[in-house]
């Protein structure tokens, strides 16, 4: 996932320049790095909370609630997803 947003360019804003004595240009992104390392520790704390509940359905319910559970969470947040792009590419 990093690999993907370092190409895509997220959070280039972020790097500043730098001039050492030798007069060249250096990129200091330590705060692009920060961003990086945060969105893949709430990636993975995400993915560890939600399979708790996850496996009380799973338990509980049955394989086929856990499918359609699973299902509608996945298409709600796409949804989201889309609906928010489209109103950042419009404006």
């Amino acid at each position: 996932m990093v690999l993907i947003l370092k190409n895509e360019g997220i959070w280039t804003q972020t790097c500043t320049e730098i001039i050492n004595a030798t007069s060249t240009q250096i990129e200091d992104c330590t705060d692009e790095t920060g961003n990086y390392a945060m969105i893949a520790t709430v990636a993975i704390l995400t993915g560890n909370i939600m399979s708790l509940p996850l496996g009380v359905i799973l338990d509980k319910f049955g394989t086929l609630p856990c499918r359609v559970a699973c299902t509608l969470c996945i298409t709600l947040g796409k949804k989201k997803y889309t609906k928010k792009n489209m109103r950042f590419s419009q404006g």
